[in-house]
């Protein structure tokens, strides 16, 4: 497994689809700037989706729910989460790519520049000791999106590679929220909620940020799935 190249993390099979996607050789000097480039390449021509690979766009991307669960922190909010749409996922660049052929897990970083999520919510609970709830429309920003990855990989038989598992960690470098209609539509409260979620926006996404990481990261293990599941490991790997 040593003498080898690598296929684009999330590209296609050229034979089978009929698109060309970068190849990077392990030994070469340069196979880091390579990998980075071929991910980023690969990710990017997902934003529109895959017929072969039957994969909706990636960008905007349409989540049906989401649970953010109460945190330990100034957030005590349940919050549910519907027709969510993302955008943004496949605006980014990508470094320190490193594929570990031993333990078969796949490590990256992207810095996605604007990422916004658009959603239907319903929530109750406190915020900072302040009985909050509403239901509507709302709105997540955020900038500047350091992104880190981990996708593992299981090897299956007749050699294909199975994604297991995939981590996200977000690192905004800020987040901006709105809610419409928080206390059934008191623009007064709402408006200072919304006024004070967005001064403590760092507490704030710390202490739920996890949510939107788990929901983000099945959305690339599920397209990770289905292009893996089609191309046996010899065709990514190969010696």
């Amino acid at each position: 497994m040593r003498s080898l190249f690598i296929v684009v993390f999330f590209g296609s099979n050229a034979f089978a689809s009929g698109n060309e996607f970068i190849t990077c050789h392990v030994k070469s000097d340069n196979f880091q700037d390579c990998l980075n480039k071929a991910i980023e390449d690969g990710i990017k021509q997902l934003k529109n989706g895959s017929s072969y690979y039957n994969l909706a766009p990636l960008d905007p991307h349409s989540i049906p729910s989401m649970t953010v669960g109460s945190g330990s922190g100034i957030v005590h909010l349940e919050q549910n989460y519907e027709d969510i749409v993302v955008y943004g996922l496949t605006d980014l660049s990508v470094s320190n790519a490193q594929m570990n052929f031993e333990t078969l897990i796949l490590k990256y970083n992207t810095m996605c520049y604007n990422l916004t999520q658009t959603s239907y919510y319903d929530i109750k609970g406190k915020l900072m000791l302040l009985p909050v709830h509403g239901r509507g429309s709302c709105m997540l920003t955020l900038k500047n999106v350091l992104v880190d990855h981990e996708l593992e990989f299981q090897l299956m038989e007749k050699s294909y590679y199975h994604p297991k598992s995939y981590k996200l960690k977000l690192h905004p470098e800020h987040a901006a929220y709105h809610f419409e209609n928080l206390f059934d539509g008191n623009k007064i409260l709402g408006d200072n909620v919304n006024n004070v979620i967005n001064q403590e926006w760092k507490a704030v996404f710390e202490d739920v940020g996890l949510g939107y990481e788990k929901a983000w990261a099945q959305v690339f293990l599920q397209y990770a799935i289905a292009i893996f599941q089609k191309i046996p490991a010899n065709k990514f790997f190969i010696q």
